[in-house]
Order: structure tokens, then sequence, then C-alpha cells
């Protein structure tokens, strides 16, 4: 008589796997990797208003920009250092760059209201105005890129995380050490690979649920 498949144990160690391989993966990434998803942070805010901060964090801003999303990408020190810098990087010759990127403002109250700051005059009421408008659409624009930004390091994670359990997967299935009999086919070491890292965050609540369903039916 066939033993009956342990459904729970093949779930909790495939599910492992899947950790196990993120784990791998966030331990040995390098800059390159850690640097994943901030291109869309310079296409959402771009380039021209980004060079804006070479006048307030010198000429290698972007590498400091880089470093700091690299140690604190979800810790919101690149947000704050992000918004102080265009604040001060808000001249009435840069105003024009601003506007281009928030088409909810008005240039011309934008650079009339830089201008006032930059005579180190109080702002007028309109001129108050502008500049809030100025920080809302700003900190809205910078949230989007940083969301978007975070997003795509997730996913690029996750791939990653994904190829390294189809690789490890595929070399014990190859490498003739897993204990079954056949020697497992490389197709399924693919699949259980492919299925680890999605499995991970899940596979006690699946286990839980396989374990109730079968108790349900043992009391049926």
């Amino acid at each position: 008589m066939d033993q009956p498949i342990d459904f729970t144990s093949i779930i909790m160690a495939v599910g492992a796997l899947g950790a196990a391989s993120a784990a791998i993966v966030e331990a040995i990434k390098f800059d390159r990797v850690k640097n994943i998803g901030f291109r869309k942070i310079t296409r959402i805010v771009t380039h021209d208003v980004l060079a804006t901060l070479g006048n307030v964090y010198g000429e290698a801003y972007l590498d400091y920009l880089k470093s700091l999303y690299r140690e604190d990408r979800r810790g919101g020190k690149l947000k704050s250092l992000l918004r102080q810098g265009f604040r001060i990087a808000l001249t009435p010759q840069t105003s024009a760059t601003f506007a281009g990127i928030l088409p909810t403002l008005n240039a011309a109250r934008l650079a009339a209201a830089a201008q006032t700051i930059a005579d180190g005059e109080l702002p007028s009421q309109e001129n108050a105005i502008a500049l809030g408008q100025f920080e809302a659409a700003l900190d809205a624009r910078l949230e989007a890129a940083l969301a978007s930004a975070d997003q795509h390091y997730g996913w690029a994670m996750r791939g990653l995380a994904m190829l390294t359990s189809v690789g490890l997967s595929v070399a014990v299935a190859a490498s003739g050490i897993a204990p079954n009999d056949p020697k497992p086919s490389i197709g399924l070491a693919i699949i259980i690979g492919f299925a680890a890292v999605p499995l991970a965050p899940i596979a006690k609540d699946l286990v839980s649920a396989v374990s109730a369903a079968r108790k349900a039916f043992e009391l049926r």
C-alpha cells in the first residue's frame, strides 16, 4: 500500500526553501542590486529637478542620494532630505524647472514667491499660498516616486529570490542527494523552485488550513 502524501511537510519544506532563498539574496546583495528602483525616482522627479540639489549638496549629490537610498530606503530620511533640499534649491532661476513637473502650480507666482525668499523679505499672502502649493505638490510627487521605487525594488528582490530557489532546487535534484527514489525530475525541481518564494509568507497559514480540512474529514 502506498504511503499517503504528507502535504503539510511538503508545504513547510517548500516554504522554507523560499524563505532561505530570500535570506540568501538579502545577505549577498551588492550596491548595484541595492540601487534597484532608484531610477524610478529619477524618472518621476526628473533629472532636471534632481540636478537643482547640486547647489545644495554639492556635485556628488546623486551619489549621496543613492547611498541614502541603499541604507534607508524605507526609513524616511531620503524623503526628508529631498524635501529640505528642494526647498533650499527653489530660487527664481529654478522655479520654472519645478513648475515643469508640478503642473498644478502657477510658474509666475512661484517665481515671485522664490524672489521674495531670495530677497529676504516676508512673503505676502499670495506668495505664501504659492509656496504652500509648491510644498504640497512636491510632497505628492516625492511620495509617488518613493512608492514606485520601493515597489520596483520589492519585485526585483522577489525575482532574484525565485531564481535562487530554482537554482538550489535544480542543484539538489541533479546532484542525486534528494532522498526520494526514483530521483525527482528537473521539471519538478523547477516547479518547486518557482513556487517556494510566493509560498514562504503563507506556508504556516496554508499548513493550518490543510490540517483543519484533514481534521474535518476525520470527524465526519
